[in-house]
């Protein structure tokens, strides 16, 4: 009896939750190859969180497509304090690093 050497689709293991995080871009962009998008979406018909992930991702993308052009009026007080905020987190982080 002959062996075959390759798996049958069936057969092989699914991708992780993570790697299906890493191609969903490209995967609602419609950019993955066939056999990528067919691994993601045997996935996706097994894991209900991924599911619920896609669908977030989905929406997130077409609220953001929605905006027409960033806030240009940001009151320069604004983003002073967020830049010391942020300079002053850094400091905390390194100094916490240190010891």
């Amino acid at each position: 009896m002959v062996r075959h050497q390759t798996m049958q689709m069936s057969e092989r293991p699914y991708i992780t939750c993570r790697q299906l995080i890493d191609f969903i871009a490209d995967y609602v962009s419609g950019d993955l190859d066939d056999l990528s998008r067919h691994e993601l979406e045997r996935h996706l018909g097994r894991c209900r969180s991924c599911q619920a992930y896609l669908d977030s991702y989905r929406t997130t993308t077409e609220l953001l497509g929605e905006l027409d052009e960033p806030a240009t009026d940001v009151p320069e007080e604004l983003v002073s304090d967020i830049m010391a905020r942020t300079r002053d987190m850094k400091f905390l982080q390194a100094a916490t690093l240190r010891g």
